[in-house]
């Protein structure tokens, strides 16, 4: 059977490779990328069965990923993370 394969999006590169570690420990392909172009770009080049994204980077944010994403494949599921958040945000 085939593993899921999940895009991970996000600039912090530590991050990044601690929760590719930590999906590929649960039986998952992951996808690490390190921007949302480079996300888009592997979206449109390979099978992606899910997109985990941080939601502050420079350049494309997680929403205009989120948009982005909605436009190619509207039934992706995507979740979108933060280290930034509050209860008043």
């Amino acid at each position: 059977m085939k593993h899921p394969n999940i895009l991970l999006v996000d600039d912090d590169r530590n991050f990044l490779r601690v929760l590719t570690y930590h999906v590929r420990d649960c039986g998952f392909h992951a996808t690490p990328v390190s921007s949302g172009k480079e996300a888009l770009e592997r979206l449109r080049a390979e099978k992606i069965d899910m997109v985990i994204t941080d939601l502050k980077m420079p350049e494309m944010d997680g929403i205009q990923l989120l948009a982005a994403i909605r436009e190619i494949s509207p039934q992706l599921p995507v979740l979108v993370l933060t280290a930034h958040g509050s209860i008043d945000k």
